[in-house]
């Protein structure tokens, strides 16, 4: 590599979009494409779908909803972008 200094882009700002954390799968939704599937594939009154329609109903009686759990990288970001900016300090 040579000697030579390389100069990046300067940074006007360091944030994130979306600060979500990406959430697993909710497990009702796969019964329901399951069961939607089964509906496609035998009609909407078949018997074999019956387990499915029970499992999916189960799912969401009993479900618990999470909420979105923010991460902290707005909040570093926003205390170390002084450092990385390169900016005379006021």
């Amino acid at each position: 590599m040579s000697s030579q200094n390389v100069q990046t882009n300067k940074l006007r700002y360091l944030k994130m979009k979306k600060p979500y954390r990406a959430q697993a799968t909710n497990q009702c939704t796969l019964f329901m494409a399951e069961l939607f599937n089964c509906w496609a594939g035998s009609g909407l009154n078949a018997v074999d779908c019956q387990a499915l329609e029970k499992k999916m109903k189960d799912c969401f009686d009993n479900r618990k909803f999470q909420p979105l759990i923010r991460t902290p990288f707005n909040y570093h970001a926003a205390r170390l972008f002084p450092k990385l900016s390169n900016r005379p300090h006021d």
